[in-house]
């Protein structure tokens, strides 16, 4: 893999935390999404008979805190896999009648010690590899509105970068860029997420009493 260009180095920067300093200090890199998630089973898929207006609230953070210009970033990219997924009729910024709300909290938990293992790999220009991982806790909360009890859900993910000599990470797919590991990941969470509140008895009681009105 090419070194990653400035403008790509600066998303990295406020997306995934270390990795881009990791990423900044070798001639190649590698980025991987652990396999343990996956994608959703065709015989476990929930589908919402009835979709409705949502409205949609978003957070990024980093180790716990607002990352502002992630979730500008992220934002669209996590609306088109909602849309996609069909739990909604249409996403909204503002409240929606009827009060159906979804909240998604994306955690980037980042490596400590990242920004050292990457400035090692570097002095030794890539002989002595290492492998750094992203863990990602996204916690998915749907309330259908009148005075509904939320449902939530937290789905965990995981990107590896691996720079220089290091093995790659077991049971991980490769992808040619941080743009693909984050796509993919996103993709996966949201799937898992929402299939599970689709799932979920109180979500499919919470649709008949909406539709009943």
């Amino acid at each position: 893999m090419k070194r990653l260009s400035s403008r790509r180095l600066a998303h990295c920067k406020y997306l995934i935390g270390p990795m881009a300093f990791v990423t900044a200090q070798a001639a190649t890199a590698g980025m991987y999404v652990d396999n343990t998630l996956g994608e959703v089973k065709p015989t476990e898929i929930h589908k919402v008979a009835s979709p409705r207006p949502t409205q949609l609230l978003f957070e990024f953070q980093t180790d716990g805190a607002l990352n502002a210009k992630a979730t500008k970033y992220i934002k669209p990219i996590m609306v088109g896999e909602i849309n996609a997924s069909g739990f909604a009729s249409e996403l909204s910024d503002a409240p929606v009648i009827g009060g159906a709300r979804l909240t998604v909290v994306m955690n980037d938990i980042t490596q400590k010690n990242a920004a050292s293992k990457g400035f090692l790999t570097g002095l030794t220009l890539g002989l002595a590899g290492t492998v750094v991982a992203d863990d990602y806790d996204v916690q998915f909360t749907y309330t259908a509105g009148d005075g509904q009890a939320p449902i939530t859900r937290t789905v965990h993910h995981r990107i590896y970068t691996k720079v220089g000599a290091a093995q790659p990470p077991a049971n991980a797919t490769q992808v040619k860029k941080v743009e693909d590991a984050l796509k993919l990941t996103i993709h996966q969470v949201v799937a898992h997420g929402l299939n599970d509140i689709a799932g979920d008895t109180a979500f499919a009681a919470a649709s008949v009493t909406q539709g009943a009105q």
